[in-house]
């Protein structure tokens, strides 16, 4: 069959196998669906070698791609359970991104298409971001508003149909995620600047009273002024010899900057009558709290949370951070009275999360790779839960969370009789929790 003749059938199948390839930036990314099922997604990251230098180094992400995707393929093709002949097309990112690292995916996706002989597609790095809305609902249809803040990219888009996009509203400067590296640079924070702002602002309070960007008519963001306000803030105190609390700076920085995103959004969703907010937030830190705001303000609004390959969005710490299914999390009633209840109580996130002691007095094995959440994550949950992480397994042990590829330690707790959990149970047990407090 002619390669014109495999495009045509492509386009007719119902659920053609699909390999996508992403490199954008500092992630190596594969993944196979079959229609709208994500068979698996392997994400390999050079984030951080990246770190050492304090940002993307455009030529040691070129490198880190080269090295790293046909690993990403082939562990794509193996988790799927296909063969490479399986696959109908190949869909590759050709921008926006860094060039010498885009040029790595799209050669590789070149020639693996050739020697397939299937249809080579070329996706938009800022579409894919919408588009892998529909992975997480397969009932999603267009239209609705799209909130997209990842990496160098904030807008506000009307997403009218599959194909349609209408901007309504950008970033005059900097975008959200350059504002967030930025800030936690100055702060001493270590790159990337979400999560680590993130993880700091917890700790703090936001009674800083920074400029929340661009307050003119429309939905436009402005981050410049506001990164600034940082700098000079810290600047000053520091040469002033003035004592000052970074864990504050980081929240009334994470403050200004995310709460004007749901501002914008649900001004746009109200102004174009949409019942719909797509999340398209692929940045750790601005993705939880933006969430968190837009949970408090949005009301009716039924809230989409696109599976992105950076981390799946959730209200941090309700209902288990990272829950499994975030789009059901948001249209549960319990759901939604619980956030107005804590939010009309005061009660921060984190603390009631605390609350829930739903590991008490437990002693807890990680064992093997989990998909959703990193050690460092899963070991928060466990402590602030009431529990404790220990190292090897023993009679001592109350309980095993095993991920994949977990080794030994699983077999050596069958013998000891040993309670073992997979991550869908360990999420369940977060989200029960959660509710009951």
């Amino acid at each position: 069959m002619g390669y014109s003749a495999r495009f045509s059938a492509l386009s007719i199948k119902e659920k053609p196998i699909i390999l996508g390839i992403e490199s954008s930036c500092d992630e190596t990314a594969a993944a196979i669906i079959r229609g709208r099922a994500l068979l698996s997604n392997v994400v390999l990251s050079s984030a951080a070698e990246q770190a050492k230098y304090g940002g993307v180094v455009p030529e040691i992400a070129s490198r880190a791609h080269t090295d790293a995707i046909g690993k990403a393929v082939e562990a794509a093709v193996r988790e799927a359970g296909i063969r490479n002949a399986d696959i109908d097309a190949v869909a590759v990112t050709y921008g926006a991104g860094l060039l010498g690292a885009l040029l790595v995916g799209l050669s590789f996706a070149k020639s693996f298409a050739y020697s397939l002989g299937v249809p080579l597609i070329a996706v938009n790095h800022i579409r894919g971001h919408m588009a892998a809305a529909y992975l997480a609902d397969e009932a999603l249809e267009p239209p609705f508003i799209t909130l997209l803040a990842s990496g160098g990219h904030t807008a506000v888009i009307y997403t009218k149909s599959y194909t349609e996009f209408e901007i309504l509203g950008s970033t005059r400067d900097d975008a959200a995620g350059e504002a967030f590296d930025k800030a936690a640079r100055v702060l001493g924070l270590p790159y990337p600047g979400g999560p680590s702002v993130e993880k700091l602002a917890r700790e703090g309070e936001a009674n800083i009273s920074f400029p929340k960007m661009f307050r003119g008519s429309g939905y436009d963001f402005s981050y410049s002024g506001l990164k600034t306000a940082v700098i000079n803030y810290c600047h000053t105190r520091e040469q002033k010899g003035e004592e000052y609390s970074r864990a504050d700076v980081a929240a009334s920085f994470q403050a200004a900057a995310c709460g004007v995103l749901a501002e914008r959004a649900v001004a746009a969703a109200k102004d174009t009558t949409m019942d719909r907010l797509l999340f398209a937030l692929g940045i750790d830190g601005i993705g939880k709290k933006t969430a968190k705001d837009l949970s408090a303000k949005f009301g009716t609004f039924e809230a989409l949370a696109q599976a992105d390959k950076d981390a799946l969005l959730a209200v941090d710490g309700i209902g288990g951070i990272l829950a499994d299914n975030i789009l059901a999390w948001f249209a549960d009633e319990g759901n939604k009275k619980l956030l107005s209840d804590l939010y009309a109580s005061g009660v921060s996130v984190r603390e009631a999360e605390k609350k829930s002691g739903v590991f008490d007095g437990m002693r807890i094995v990680l064992t093997g790779s989990l998909p959703t959440y990193k050690r460092g994550e899963a070991t928060a949950l466990i402590e602030n839960n009431g529990g404790e992480v220990a190292s090897s397994v023993s009679k001592t042990v109350d309980m095993v969370l095993a991920g994949e590829d977990a080794g030994s330690k699983l077999d050596k707790a069958k013998k000891l009789g040993i309670k073992i959990i997979d991550e869908n149970e360990f999420v369940a047990m977060l989200n029960g929790a959660a509710k009951e407090n």
